[in-house]
Protein backbone atom coordinates (compact mmCIF):
# COMPACT_ATOMS: atom_id res chain seq x y z
CA UNK A 1 0.00 0.00 0.00
CA UNK A 2 1.50 3.43 -1.06
CA UNK A 3 2.58 5.62 1.74
CA UNK A 4 -0.41 7.89 3.28
CA UNK A 5 1.60 10.18 4.83
CA UNK A 6 3.38 13.56 4.10
CA UNK A 7 6.69 14.27 5.59
CA UNK A 8 7.25 17.06 7.10
CA UNK A 9 8.87 19.26 10.25
CA UNK A 10 7.98 21.08 13.37
CA UNK A 11 9.98 23.05 15.30
CA UNK A 12 9.97 23.62 19.74
CA UNK A 13 8.78 26.98 20.83
CA UNK A 14 9.59 27.45 24.73
CA UNK A 15 7.89 31.11 24.58
CA UNK A 16 3.55 31.04 23.39
CA UNK A 17 0.66 29.16 23.35
CA UNK A 18 2.02 26.27 21.58
CA UNK A 19 4.63 24.06 22.16
CA UNK A 20 5.14 23.27 18.87
CA UNK A 21 4.84 25.30 15.11
CA UNK A 22 2.43 23.72 12.69
CA UNK A 23 3.76 21.24 10.33
CA UNK A 24 5.91 22.94 7.56
CA UNK A 25 7.06 21.43 4.12
CA UNK A 26 11.00 21.98 5.20
CA UNK A 27 12.90 23.24 8.29
CA UNK A 28 13.70 26.03 7.00
CA UNK A 29 9.93 27.02 6.84
CA UNK A 30 9.21 25.81 10.81
CA UNK A 31 12.13 27.88 11.47
CA UNK A 32 10.72 30.93 10.14
CA UNK A 33 6.99 29.41 11.56
CA UNK A 34 8.76 29.76 14.86
CA UNK A 35 10.94 32.90 14.92
CA UNK A 36 7.04 34.49 14.13
CA UNK A 37 5.28 32.49 16.72
CA UNK A 38 7.48 33.43 19.33
CA UNK A 39 7.65 37.08 18.09
CA UNK A 40 4.23 37.82 18.00
CA UNK A 41 4.22 36.31 22.05
CA UNK A 42 7.13 38.37 23.31
CA UNK A 43 5.11 41.46 21.28
CA UNK A 44 1.87 40.67 22.54
CA UNK A 45 4.14 40.48 26.17
CA UNK A 46 5.25 43.71 25.59
CA UNK A 47 1.85 45.52 25.09
CA UNK A 48 2.51 46.07 21.19
CA UNK A 49 -0.27 44.97 18.33
CA UNK A 50 0.22 43.24 15.33
CA UNK A 51 0.03 45.94 13.31
CA UNK A 52 1.11 44.16 9.90
CA UNK A 53 -1.77 45.29 8.11
CA UNK A 54 -1.50 44.00 4.62
CA UNK A 55 2.29 42.86 4.87
CA UNK A 56 2.76 39.26 6.12
CA UNK A 57 3.62 39.21 9.54
CA UNK A 58 6.93 37.52 9.41
CA UNK A 59 8.17 40.14 6.83
CA UNK A 60 6.39 42.74 8.83
CA UNK A 61 7.98 41.70 12.11
CA UNK A 62 11.56 41.09 10.33
CA UNK A 63 10.73 45.11 8.96
CA UNK A 64 9.82 46.63 12.26
CA UNK A 65 11.02 44.50 15.01
CA UNK A 66 14.19 42.70 13.94
CA UNK A 67 15.22 42.75 17.90
CA UNK A 68 12.05 40.78 18.39
CA UNK A 69 12.81 38.25 16.07
CA UNK A 70 16.74 37.81 17.58
CA UNK A 71 15.40 37.58 21.02
CA UNK A 72 12.76 34.83 19.63
CA UNK A 73 15.92 32.95 18.28
CA UNK A 74 16.76 32.48 22.30
CA UNK A 75 13.25 30.55 22.52
CA UNK A 76 13.56 28.26 19.48
CA UNK A 77 14.90 24.34 20.55
CA UNK A 78 14.54 21.29 18.33
CA UNK A 79 13.08 20.80 14.83
CA UNK A 80 11.82 17.13 14.35
CA UNK A 81 10.68 15.52 11.02
CA UNK A 82 7.02 14.23 11.76
CA UNK A 83 4.75 11.98 9.33
CA UNK A 84 1.24 13.91 8.65
CA UNK A 85 -1.25 11.11 7.50
CA UNK A 86 -3.17 12.69 4.17
CA UNK A 87 -6.05 14.00 4.88
CA UNK A 88 -5.22 15.84 8.71
CA UNK A 89 -5.60 19.45 9.05
CA UNK A 90 -2.32 20.39 10.16
CA UNK A 91 -3.70 22.36 13.07
CA UNK A 92 -5.28 19.30 14.09
CA UNK A 93 -2.32 17.52 14.17
CA UNK A 94 -0.29 20.13 15.93
CA UNK A 95 -2.95 20.26 18.37
CA UNK A 96 -2.53 15.90 19.34
CA UNK A 97 1.32 16.38 19.04
CA UNK A 98 1.55 19.09 21.76
CA UNK A 99 -1.07 17.21 23.66
CA UNK A 100 1.31 13.59 23.04
CA UNK A 101 4.09 15.02 24.17
CA UNK A 102 3.86 17.97 26.81
CA UNK A 103 4.09 15.67 29.53
CA UNK A 104 7.23 14.49 27.10
CA UNK A 105 8.82 17.68 27.63
CA UNK A 106 8.59 19.08 31.23
CA UNK A 107 12.22 17.48 32.36
CA UNK A 108 13.72 18.03 28.90
CA UNK A 109 16.14 20.80 27.69
CA UNK A 110 15.47 20.50 23.60
CA UNK A 111 18.01 22.95 23.05
CA UNK A 112 20.44 20.66 24.73
CA UNK A 113 21.89 18.03 21.95
CA UNK A 114 21.53 14.44 23.69
CA UNK A 115 18.47 15.47 24.96
CA UNK A 116 17.00 16.62 21.80
CA UNK A 117 18.44 12.84 20.07
CA UNK A 118 16.47 11.33 23.06
CA UNK A 119 13.42 13.15 22.38
CA UNK A 120 13.83 12.68 18.45
CA UNK A 121 14.22 8.58 19.50
CA UNK A 122 10.88 8.66 21.55
CA UNK A 123 9.09 10.74 19.42
CA UNK A 124 9.92 8.67 16.62
CA UNK A 125 8.62 5.49 18.32
CA UNK A 126 5.42 6.56 20.21
CA UNK A 127 3.83 9.23 17.75
CA UNK A 128 4.43 8.37 14.26
CA UNK A 129 3.04 4.63 14.37
CA UNK A 130 0.08 5.75 16.12
CA UNK A 131 -1.04 8.03 13.30
CA UNK A 132 -0.33 5.73 10.29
Amino acid sequence: MKNENKKMYMTRTHVGHWTFTRPKGNETQSIYAAENQVSLSLLLGRGLVDDSGKMSFGKWIREYHGNIVEEAREFIGITVEVNVPKGYSYRRYREEFCDEHNNDLTNLDTTNEKDNDNFQGQFTDNFQDDKQ
